[in-house]
């Protein structure tokens, strides 16, 4: 079936069609590697099929279409996606949150930053932040810095991306160094 699946998504053509098809067959198996297929499609006529997808009643094939939505980059899904991370199942969290990341809209950073009190979704949720968070990221994530053990590597590199990105786009690093330095001074 994946030999299959995989010699279809080289065929001259419109292939979104038909795999969108399988999406609503009863074999989940299917329904997975027409999820996986459509992800290695640059075709963005697949990102409603695959939000869809995330209602599927196979946790699999939710996990196969979150993967596909970052690979599209389907800024259509970020909400979804956001809602899954806040839903904290974990076996889904991780890849949307990855999938956010690959996104890279800032928007959702505000979800994000709630995330950061969760034990298991902290070091994922600050590397996304490093990847898309704005200024409104600084000092949660600085505050991290006075947990018991923090991850301070982790925090750092997205402080320092997120110092990075201001410096490059916007010349305003030294906005984000000094509210870094605000956030962890000492009283």
């Amino acid at each position: 079936m994946n030999s299959a699946l995989q010699a279809l998504t080289k065929i001259e053509g419109d292939i979104i069609t038909p795999l969108i098809g399988l999406l609503e067959i009863p074999d989940v198996d299917l329904r997975g590697y027409a999820v996986l297929a459509l992800g290695e499609q640059p075709d963005r006529r697949a990102i409603p099929a695959l939000i869809q997808a995330l209602n599927d009643e196979n946790t699999n094939v939710r996990y196969n279409a979150i993967e596909a939505l970052g690979k599209l980059k389907a800024i259509e899904a970020i909400d979804v996606l956001a809602d899954i991370t806040e839903s904290r199942d974990f076996f889904l969290a991780f890849p949307a949150l990855d999938a956010l990341k690959q996104i890279g809209d800032p928007s959702v950073t505000h979800r994000i930053i709630a995330l950061l009190e969760d034990d298991m979704l902290r070091d994922p949720a600050i590397e996304v932040l490093g990847q898309i968070g704005d200024k409104t990221a600084i000092t949660p994530l600085a505050t991290l810095l006075t947990l018991e053990e923090p991850p301070t590597t982790t925090i750092a590199q997205a402080i320092t991306a997120i110092y990075n990105r201001y410096e490059e786009l916007y010349n305003e690093g030294e906005q984000i160094a000094a509210l870094t330095r605000r956030t962890i001074a000492v009283p």
